[in-house]
């Protein structure tokens, strides 16, 4: 919403249906991306799949294996899960996409127009090695499946994704500490 009228509707909803349940909102900027599913196995990445149609994702793990922010093994950490999902977003800095574009039109192609579809495409490629020279990045916003819990909330989530070599929303992790 941008409206401050809908978000306090919002509230009442949320308390109304919770009754004098206590609870706390986290709220984090947007980043126009894909999102995506990481699957390590023993600090290992061994799939990368997008949401899909909602119920069967596309499997992008050898493109998205070219993205620098993605580590394919993790750091060691004695509280790792043998099996930890990690949900994110990958997209395209604003930087990368104005320089595929100029590359583009230089070319003959035309721009794309927009960065999250220039993401989307990317990760679609039957080329990893084109994908990698897209300049793609990622930040990991949540957990899927889990052999183990992780942590006691959202914050010490994402601190344990830096840990463990994950970027998590810098500016979400600055506000907290203030």
């Amino acid at each position: 919403t941008y409206n401050a009228d809908e978000l306090k509707a919002f509230d009442e909803r949320v308390r109304k249906q919770l009754g004098d349940v206590d609870y706390d909102y986290v709220v984090e900027l947007k980043i126009d991306g894909v999102a995506i599913s990481l699957r390590y196995e023993n600090g290992r990445l061994v799939t990368a799949a997008t949401r899909g149609d909602g119920s069967v994702g596309d499997d992008v793990t050898a493109n998205v294996r070219t993205i620098k922010a993605v580590p394919l093994v993790l750091r060691d950490d004695n509280n790792m899960p043998d099996v930890l999902e990690v949900r994110g977003e990958v997209y395209m800095p604003t930087s990368a996409f104005v320089e595929l574009n100029r590359l583009r039109t230089e070319g003959g192609e035309a721009d794309f127009a927009n960065p999250r579809n220039a993401t989307a495409g990317s990760l679609k490629l039957l080329d990893a090695r084109i994908t990698a020279e897209r300049n793609l990045s990622f930040f990991a916003y949540a957990t899927g499946e889990l052999s183990e819990p992780l942590a006691g909330n959202h914050y010490q989530s994402l601190e344990k994704f830096k840990k463990f070599g994950l970027p998590a929303n810098q500016f979400f992790l600055d506000l907290f500490k203030k």
